[in-house]
C-alpha cells in the first residue's frame, strides 16, 4: 500500500457560496458540483464542507480532490426519486462517484446519509428478526404513514416506498416492481480509479450497498463507519470489486447485509484479473449478514488476501463465508484468516456453493448457467480463531465436481451447536483445535484426507477420521 495526498490547497464551500443552504431544505448539488469541478480544473485540493446539512442529488468527484466533511456536516440524499437518473441512460446513479480518476479522498468526521428509508422495500419479517414485536409494529405503522404500497399479509407483508399518486412518480416506473429496479446501487463508488481513500467519515442509510471500489488500484479505508439498521435490505457495507492493493483498517460496521464482501466479475462482466493483495485488519462488524464474505460474483477469482485481528459479531449468516455458486464462480486461493473472533452468528465459518440471490421482487441468480464458471476453493488457512455461540460452527459444503481442498485450521477454539459439517472436502487438517459442541459433533460425506492432530471434541481427544468417496 502507498499513502497519497492531494495538492495543498483549501476551498471552503460556504465561503465560496455564502448563501448556500445549510439547513437541508433545498438542493445544493449544482453549487457543490461546480466547486468540485473548479477546484479540479486548477490542479485539485481540499474542498471543506463545514457544519450544516446539505441536501444533494448525485455528484461526481474528480482527480486530486479531498472532499473533507467537518464535524457536524451532513450530506443528505434527496428523496426526489426523479433526481437519481440525471442522464438519458435511465439507470440509478450512486450518490457520490468517481471514474477513471486518481487521488480521490473523502475525509473528516461528518456523515453521508443516503435517506434509504424512502427506497427500502421493507419485509415485516426482517423487522421482527431484529426488533421486539412492539417496536416492529411501531416502525411498520410509521412506514405505512409515509404512503407506499403493501403486498402480502401478516408476517409476509412487504412495504414498498412508492406511491403512484406522487408528482412525477410515473416517470420512474409504472409500478412498485419497476420502481424497485431503479433503487440506486451505491452510496459511493469509484470505478477504474488509482488511489482512493476514505477516512473518518460515517456512511449510513444507503438505498442499497454503501461503498464499492470497482477495478481500482491502491484503495484505503481507514477508520470509517457504516451505520445502517440491521433490518434493511441489500445494505452491504463494503463491496470490494476486483481491485489490486486494498487496505481496510479500523472500520466499524452495522448494516443489513454483508459487512465486507469481495466481488470479482460475473459471467458477462469479467475483469481479466483477480481481486488480490487485500488486507483487512482491526475492524469491528457489529451486525451484518456475514462479517467477511467471498461473494457470489467471483469469475475472476480472489487470492493473496489476509483477514487478521478483527471482531465479527451478530452475523445473521456467517462470520466468514465463501458463497460462490456455479454460474458465477472462479478460483479462491491463498486466503489467510488469522487472529479473529466470531461471536453470536448463525454460522461461524461456512463455504456454501448453492447460494441464490432471490432479491425482494426478482432473483439475481435465476438466469445463471450452472454448467459454467464453477468454484475452485483451495489453500485457505485459519489460525488462532475463536468462534463462540454459533448455531453451525464450521460447515464446508462443496458439491460433486466442485471440491474444497487444502483447508487448514490451527490453534482454534470452537464453541456452538453443530460443530463440523464437511462435504466434498479433501486434504484438509485440524491441528491443536478445541471443539465444544452442544449439537452434532461431526458429519462428513464424500470427503478424504482429513487429519486431526492434538484436537479435542468436548474434552475427548479426536483421532484421525477418514471418510471415503
Amino acid at each position: 500500500m502507498k499513502d497519497f495526498s492531494v495538492p495543498n490547497k483549501k476551498v471552503v464551500l460556504t465561503e465560496k457560496y455564502p448563501k448556500i443552504d445549510r439547513t437541508g431544505k433545498t438542493l445544493v448539488t449544482k453549487d457543490l458540483q461546480k466547486a468540485i469541478d473548479e477546484l479540479a480544473s486548477k490542479g485539485g485540493g481540499q474542498l471543506v464542507i463545514p457544519e450544516g446539512t446539505y441536501l444533494i442529488s448525485p455528484i461526481v468527484l474528480k482527480s486530486n480532490i479531498d472532499l473533507h466533511l467537518e464535524k457536524g456536516s451532513l450530506l443528505l440524499a434527496t428523496t426526489d426519486k426523479t433526481a437519481w437518473n440525471p442522464s438519458a441512460d435511465k439507470k440509478p446513479h450512486p450518490l457520490i462517484s468517481a471514474e477513471n480518476a486518481k487521488n480521490i479522498i473523502i475525509s473528516g468526521s461528518g456523515t453521508i446519509d443516503g435517506n434509504g428509508k424512502y427506497w427500502w422495500p421493507q419485509k415485516y419479517s426482517r423487522l421482527t428478526n431484529v426488533l421486539s414485536a412492539k417496536n416492529a409494529e411501531t416502525y411498520w405503522k410509521g412506514l405505512e404513514a409515509m404512503g407506499g404500497v403493501v403486498t402480502g399479509e401478516g408476517k409476509n407483508r412487504v412495504w414498498f416506498p412508492f406511491n403512484l399518486k406522487e408528482q412525477n412518480a410515473k416517470s420512474i416506473g409504472k409500478d412498485y416492481k419497476e420502481q424497485e429496479k431503479l433503487r440506486s446501487n451505491y452510496l459511493f463508488t469509484a470505478r477504474k480509479c488509482t488511489n482512493v481513500k476514505l477516512t473518518g467519515v460515517t456512511f449510513k442509510n444507503s438505498q442499497k450497498m454503501h461503498i464499492e471500489p470497482y477495478d481500482c488500484t491502491n484503495v484505503i479505508f481507514d477508520g470509517i463507519k457504516v451505520d445502517t439498521p440491521p433490518f434493511t435490505p441489500n445494505t452491504d457495507a463494503l463491496d470490494i470489486a476486483t481491485c489490486n492493493r486494498v487496505l481496510i483498517v479500523h472500520c466499524e460496521v452495522t448494516c443489513g447485509d454483508d459487512g465486507i464482501v469481495t466481488k470479482a466479475g460475473g459471467p458477462s462482466s469479467k475483469y481479466g484479473y483477480p481481486l488480490q493483495n487485500f488486507l483487512v485488519r482491526y475492524n469491528i462488524m457489529r451486525h451484518s449478514h456475514c462479517g467477511f464474505g467471498v461473494g457470489s460474483l467471483n469469475v475472476d477469482g480472489l487470492e493473496k488476501t489476509v483477514v487478521i485481528d478483527n471482531a465479527f459479531f451478530n452475523s445473521t449468516m456467517g462470520g466468514f463465508e465463501i458463497k460462490t455458486p456455479a454460474g458465477r464462480a472462479g478460483t479462491v486461493k491463498d486466503l489467510y484468516f488469522y487472529d479473529n473472533v466470531i461471536k453470536d452468528a448463525k454460522f461461524g465459518i461456512r463455504v456454501f456453493f448453492e447460494y441464490e440471490d432471490k432479491g425482494v421482487v426478482f432473483s439475481a441468480t435465476a438466469g445463471d448457467d450452472k454448467t459454467k464458471f464453477l468454484p475452485d476453493v483451495h489453500d485457505v488457512h485459519f489460525k488462532n480463531i475463536l468462534v463462540t455461540n454459533t448455531s453451525e460452527v464450521v460447515s464446508l459444503a462443496a458439491l460433486k465436481g466442485q471440491k474444497i481442498h487444502r483447508f487448514d485450521f490451527e490453534d482454534c477454539a470452537f464453541e456452538g451447536g453443530n460443530m463440523l459439517t464437511l462435504a466434498y472436502t479433501h486434504d484438509s487438517s485440524f491441528k491443536n483445535c478445541a471443539f465444544v459442541a452442544s449439537g452434532s459433533e461431526f458429519l462428513a460425506s464424500n470427503s478424504s484426507g482429513l487429519t486431526f492432530d492434538g484436537c479435542t471434541m468436548n474434552g475427548v481427544r479426536v483421532s484421525n477420521i477418514i471418510v471415503s468417496e
